[in-house]
């Protein structure tokens, strides 16, 4: 969230004061800190913002674009004859972006007969997504390529984009370029891409050609490039931490924050990353779990919750979380969810098959209701 705020949400007009020696300010060595340590550069960067209202022409000299989202193909082939035969110009736009080779984007101009009457390709940094490519390919046909007879129709495969200049609410500043650079006569057609029309068959052509020989443009970085640097650096820190609580618990220390629970599922981080995060069958109680902060007796009589940490159901010494998932009599019926899953004398094994078939602990915790709060526990 900081390197978003700071990057490109209401923070950023402090940009300035953190390129520069910013020692003076707590506040801003530590958020300088922070970016540096996410990979994240504010100097010769341009980030991607959305537009405010002030920056935009005057309201009664704004131009409504004419955009078309119709989702049927005969439609935008109606609309691309009926151009061409008008004597207007028809271009079509594409971006592309290729794994571990970079960004690209093209417009072709194409006669009714199938000629290319002009084009462009146009290179964009390795951090920029999709849906900058396809903006920069329609931003610059805009700027590149003269109507004709007072007419020019735009067809983009990207709805997305098209949307934003039609609905001109939250853009960026590369959509607003778009939906402001509008000519009289100008209009811009959703056309359904890899549908074999010739003329995005070939704007996507050249779209993958552009990734490494088009021109190069300069692109302002998006929120999803910043994201990641965030999230990356979130998993390397926490990987760190790991480790230094992985190290201590080996050692036969005292691992603090309810590590120990955590490392008998999951081995490594990764295996907590891979079926864990993201996971909408993960709920909170199963996070609980997962942390060994939950309502079972050994938890609460840790804090004081409970004079003793036994189980209340089967009179066993502790009610662990490996008790209550592998061994309270009390919930033999609701095990038979995960009961393959269980390799009976081995805790560290059952519980780590758990983390793998994550849903179906999800189903068994909701099904006995135990780690629901009870009144007088807490």
């Amino acid at each position: 969230m900081l390197v978003q705020q700071y990057c490109h949400g209401t923070l950023r007009r402090d940009q300035e004061a953190l390129k520069g020696d910013c020692e003076w300010s707590p506040r801003f060595t530590f958020v300088k800190a922070v970016l540096d340590d996410a990979g994240v550069r504010l100097n010769g960067m341009d980030f991607e913002r959305r537009v405010l209202d002030h920056e935009r022409p005057y309201p009664p000299e704004r131009r409504t674009p004419d955009v078309t989202l119709g989702s049927r193909e005969e439609w935008a082939e109606d609309m691309i004859e009926d151009v061409w035969r008008a004597g207007g110009r028809v271009i079509f736009t594409d971006g592309s972006k290729i794994p571990e080779k970079g960004v690209g984007a093209a417009y072709v101009a194409m006669g009714p007969g199938g000629e290319v009457e002009a084009s462009g390709l146009f290179k964009l940094p390795d951090y920029c997504t999709v849906y900058q490519a396809e903006a920069v390919a329609l931003r610059e046909s805009q700027k590149r390529v003269e109507s004709r007879e007072e007419r020019r129709l735009m067809a983009s495969d990207s709805r997305a984009v098209l949307s934003s200049v039609s609905g001109q609410s939250r853009m960026t500043t590369l959509v607003a370029e778009i939906a402001d650079g509008a000519r009289v006569g100008d209009s811009f057609l959703y056309i359904p891409g890899h549908k074999g029309h010739a003329g995005n068959e070939k704007a996507d052509e050249l779209a993958k050609l552009a990734v490494e020989m088009g021109e190069e443009v300069q692109v302002p970085v998006p929120r999803a490039h910043t994201r990641r640097l965030a999230r990356e650096r979130t998993w390397r820190r926490w990987s760190e931490e790991w480790s230094a609580l992985r190290a201590l618990e080996e050692d036969g220390g005292q691992a603090q924050g309810g590590g120990k629970a955590y490392f008998k599922f999951a081995p490594g981080l990764g295996d907590l990353k891979a079926n864990v995060w993201g996971n909408d069958k993960v709920d909170s109680s199963v996070l609980q779990l997962l942390s060994g902060h939950c309502n079972l007796g050994a938890y609460l009589h840790r804090f004081g919750r409970r004079d003793t940490p036994e189980c209340t159901f089967c009179g066993k010494d502790e009610e662990s979380v490996g008790h209550f998932l592998l061994e309270c009599k009390r919930w033999d019926r609701e095990r038979n969810e995960i009961s393959d899953l269980i390799d009976k004398g081995n805790e560290e094994a059952s519980l780590q098959a758990l983390l793998q078939e994550v849903g179906r602990l999800a189903r068994f915790v909701r099904l006995t209701g135990r780690l629901e709060i009870r009144r007088g526990e807490r």
